[in-house]
């Protein structure tokens, strides 16, 4: 099954297991609370069989190592945990967040986001080996580690978390960083792309702080132009009618950009 690692512009990390209290909670709020310590902005969601949810397990733990969403699903109900906001005006300005990274725990068969397995036997990396999206295997089994290897999968020990929260960290910056269509432009004001992602991660900057993430951008000088939406959908109207007329031209498009130089 084909999977995607990213919804837009969040990175997803799914923490799976075939089995039950083998320590998902544990790995998570272990990641949560290094990234979220390196300044990064992370949501997540957990998805429990229990009828009812308690606010005061699993949803607490993911909140006290630094989560600023948490996201609990059961059966019957779905809570939704977020940080303090001080009045009505920063409540609707932050509805629509951004979240850059989502740890999901439980979604097993999902094909959103990279997965990171707990396994506790041989046996179970087997069954496990057609997970879409399996990135990590994470055990206390040293065989099970070795034997993952040698499927040419990543693998770590349990004890081995901030390792694991490490290669999140960096995984992440290199999915965002794969996303823009740039390199360095430096059109945004920040420097590098590597930068922009940094702090995209941090929410020092949004994704529309880099103009060539907008759907449409006429960028000036250097200086990009806020388009109305009228003027917006025109313009992608405009360009589509411009490369119908172009022999050789794609039919199905999904970004163009025109760079046009004026002689002074």
């Amino acid at each position: 099954m084909d999977f995607t690692p990213n919804i837009g512009y969040t990175v997803v990390y799914r923490i799976i297991a075939l089995g039950t209290s083998v320590g998902k909670t544990t790995i998570g709020e272990q990641i949560v609370s290094y990234l979220s310590k390196r300044g990064v902005v992370v949501a997540v969601v957990k998805q429990t069989h229990e009828p009812q949810i308690d606010p005061d397990t699993d949803a607490g733990r993911y909140w006290s190592s630094g989560a600023k969403l948490v996201v609990v699903m059961s059966p019957s109900e779905t809570v939704v945990y977020k940080e303090y906001m001080s009045g009505l005006r920063e409540i609707l300005y932050r509805m629509p967040f951004y979240y850059p990274v989502v740890i999901a725990e439980g979604f097993r068969g999902c094909n959103v986001g990279k997965a990171i397995a707990i396994i506790e036997s041989e046996e179970e990396l087997r069954n496990i080996a057609g997970e879409p999206g399996i990135w990590y295997i994470v055990s206390h089994d040293f065989s099970v580690v070795e034997e993952a290897k040698e499927m040419g999968l990543h693998a770590l020990l349990f004890e081995e978390t901030e390792a694991l929260a490490g290669e999140v960290y960096k995984d992440a910056l290199s999915t965002l960083l794969s996303l823009i269509p740039s390199s360095d432009c430096e059109v945004c004001g920040v420097g590098s792309c590597l930068e922009l992602v940094e702090k995209l991660l941090t929410h020092e900057i949004m994704p529309t702080d880099c103009p060539l993430l907008t759907r449409t951008t006429i960028v000036v000088d250097g200086k990009p132009l806020t388009l109305d939406p009228l003027l917006e959908n025109l313009m992608r109207n405009l360009v589509k009618a411009f490369l119908s007329s172009i022999k050789g031209a794609p039919t199905t498009v999904k970004k163009v950009r025109i760079d046009i130089e004026y002689p002074e």
